[in-house]
């Protein structure tokens, strides 16, 4: 017990009972600097330890992207000069008519792009011709074989020296080399499109590489040949070489199937079998970590682990290239712990020191701190005043050795994180307002005029049936996401997603006056970003998520919908029915986005729409016009539209006026320029029908649709 007299005593008050927080501080750091000092001692070099590993671990990672960029950087003009060479071949802008001028373009193409030392073209006849770049003798070569019909192949080869100036020139009877047999000509002629060979040894220059090529078609459609160039990976190679993160380390390339791509001294992994050379696989290399640390990553699939080889711990990286790049290539990078951690215990005295220094200076720093704890608070304060506001960017940077208002900046934190949560789920300025107004939110809403968008996955029952549901979860979050994107960059509200579905709005609850030109653009967006998305996916051998859209702007309820427990921030109405029948009526006219009258008269400045018909929906008497939304009015694409709806408008005029036959004849001419056009074949279907069982005169031209 103490005794009352100490009790009342100002000084046991001042310190024991009310004390002013300085004081609080300066008992606390006193407290805890003894321990803290010892455990600084006996952690310290766990802490260097770790702290040396995070450098490596970061280092590392920046090496991965180094290479990853370099690389793309080292590839990206071979393939941007083979692309644009089968343009010329293909616009006979480069042709064997203009054969010096040939010659000069294939040989300034490889002198002029580094890395390229091989351009050539091949034909659907076996003719071939090339530049290459001749890196022993240093010297360029041109190279024409050519097939008569009616005599031998004859292979002439002209070689200049590294500027270019003519040295000589050989002439070989029936030469080995067919291109059309070749992997780079194969590849592209059955894509039909850009392809990538595996690594492989030059056929000329015996160098190893990666073959780009683009295949050359006709204005008929009719393969003509493929254009190619060859990279060689010596310049990778020398890059790793020069480019390490410490004294031991080392980084290489693999490929899908383990072969070395690029390594600092490649001759190293250089094999040969039946008498060529190719690149040795990492489990053939006689070297002990390389061969180890490639397993581990294959039996764990782990991007980050440590190898324990004899003495040596390694720090072990993978990193995968990119899925655009093309190829299923893996930066590994291998680091001595060593390398690193040599300087810990150096580290663990220095910490020593500066344990006991703070073990002198507690008090003083107690005092100053306790001066200063104020000004966190206040920090806190101005966070709670920006959390009312709805601001929720940034993370609070408040820093406290006192609990309280450590655990007060955690609090207001996850609060922060827990509202930009919730803010996912309602619509932003909804939750903006409710915050601000502090008024119970009650079930109930308004009457507006809005503009409705619904999006569905043409045979996504089909697809769900074929994918395991985890599986597709992940890929429907990853398509969801580029619909969400092209609404929200439009500043559209997201009412729900329904399994495949999107529902969204604009107009509410943040007013937009172009809520219909907002809508279209969006929906442009949207399957341009799926366009993109979907080519992803065809190249991994996924199904496509082919997307239909449908856009209403009519008045429509919206507000808080739901019970007193729980609501729902949406929409309701005959609008709303009406934009989810247009997105099911795609279906019917195999068509991608469909909108009403009322969206395309507000929208159509802005916008290039083609009419299709009238409809009255299942449950409907009334017609409703539609509209397909084509592109915007100034895109790139306007011109070849307007010319479209130009003359599907001349098929148009003859049905609705009963003139089946010359509609028929309006139609073979408008599917000869435009042959997958689907409400073409439907009108051609309909004609047919008419043809047979006239509608009368009384017809009125509105197709009712019995089904949703």
């Amino acid at each position: 017990m103490i005794p009352s007299m100490i009790k009342k005593h100002p000084l046991f008050n001042r310190l024991f009972v009310r004390r002013e927080f300085k004081f609080s501080i300066v008992l606390i750091i006193v407290g805890l600097t003894i321990p803290t000092a010892v455990i600084i001692a006996s952690y310290s070099y766990y802490l260097a330890r770790e702290s040396s590993l995070d450098i490596a671990h970061r280092l590392a990672i920046r090496m991965s992207r180094m290479v990853i960029q370099k690389t793309v950087a080292y590839f990206e003009p071979a393939q941007t000069l083979t692309k644009i060479s089968a343009t010329l071949f293909k616009n006979e802008r480069l042709s064997d008519a203009h054969k010096k001028e040939l010659e000069n373009y294939l040989l300034q193409g490889v002198h002029a792009q580094k890395g390229v030392d091989y351009l050539y073209y091949g034909k659907e006849d076996g003719s071939y011709i090339n530049g290459v770049w001749i890196a022993p003798q240093k010297e360029y070569g041109f190279q024409v074989i050519e097939r008569p019909v009616d005599g031998p192949a004859v292979k002439t080869m002209r070689y200049y020296d590294a500027n270019l100036n003519y040295l000589r020139e050989e002439v070989t009877q029936n030469p080995a080399y067919d291109p059309r047999k070749r992997p780079w000509y194969i590849g592209a002629k059955q894509t039909g499109a850009a392809h990538w060979t595996d690594t492989y040894v030059f056929y000329t220059t015996k160098q190893l590489g990666v073959t780009v090529s683009e295949p050359v078609y006709g204005e008929d459609g009719v393969l003509k040949g493929v254009m190619a160039a060859d990279i060689t990976l010596s310049g990778m190679s020398a890059f790793l070489k020069q480019n390490k993160i410490s004294n031991k380390s080392m980084a290489f390339i693999i490929d899908e199937q383990d072969q070395f791509v690029a390594y600092p001294d490649f001759s190293k992994v250089l094999t040969t079998e039946n008498g060529k050379q190719r690149p040795m696989k990492v489990s053939a290399f006689d070297h002990p970590w390389i061969a180890p640390a490639v397993d581990i990553f294959r039996k764990t699939g782990a991007d980050s682990f440590q190898l324990d080889s004899g003495d040596e711990k390694i720090l072990g990286y993978v990193v995968s290239f990119p899925h655009s790049f093309g190829k299923k290539w893996r930066i590994v990078i291998l680091i001595p712990e060593s390398d690193f951690t040599g300087n810990a215990k150096q580290i663990q005295s220095v910490m020593l020191i500066i344990s006991g220094l703070i073990m002198v200076l507690a008090s003083v720093i107690g005092m100053i701190f306790g001066r200063r704890i104020a000004r966190p608070i206040e920090r806190l304060t101005a966070e709670v005043e920006k959390i009312q506001g709805f601001d929720l960017e940034g993370e609070i940077d408040v820093q406290s050795n006192i609990h309280e208002i450590d655990v007060m900046g955690q609090t207001i934190q996850t609060m922060k994180r827990s509202l930009s949560s919730f803010r996912r789920y309602v619509p932003a300025e909804l939750v903006r307002d409710l915050i601000e107004s502090g008024i119970e939110v009650q079930p109930g809403g308004s009457e507006k005029t809005l503009t409705l968008f619904f999006s569905d996955i043409a045979g996504f029952t089909t697809i769900s049936e074929q994918v395991p549901a985890a599986q597709l979860m992940e890929e429907l979050s990853e398509y969801m996401e580029e619909m969400s994107r092209g609404v929200r960059d439009q500043d559209g509200t997201i009412d729900k997603y329904i399994g495949d579905a999107v529902m969204a709005f604009w107009g509410a609850p943040k007013g937009n006056e172009h809520h219909a030109r907002a809508g279209c653009q969006a929906a442009l967006d949207c399957q341009r970003a799926v366009t993109v998305l979907n080519n992803s996916r065809v190249e991994m051998g996924k199904p496509a998520f082919y997307t239909r859209i449908g856009l209403h702007t009519g008045t429509t309820i919206v507000g808080n919908m739901g019970s007193t427990e729980r609501l729902n921030y949406t929409v309701i109405g005959d609008s709303v029915n009406l934009a989810a029948r247009l997105e099911g009526v795609n279906k019917v006219y195999s068509t991608q986005i469909l909108v009403s009258a009322e969206t395309r008269n507000r929208a159509k400045d802005h916008f290039l729409f083609r009419p299709l018909d009238t409809i009255a929906v299942k449950g409907k008497n009334e017609g409703v016009a539609i509209f397909e939304l084509l592109c915007e009015r100034d895109g790139e694409q306007a011109e070849y539209y307007q010319t479209m709806v130009a003359s599907f408008e001349s098929v148009r005029d003859h049905y609705l006026n009963r003139r089946w036959d010359e509609a028929l004849d309006a139609i073979d001419q408008f599917q000869g320029e435009y042959p997958e056009d689907g409400p073409a074949e439907l009108y051609r279907q309909r004609c047919l029908a008419f043809q047979t069982n006239d509608p009368g005169t009384d017809w009125d031209g509105v197709v009712r649709l019995e089904s949703k």
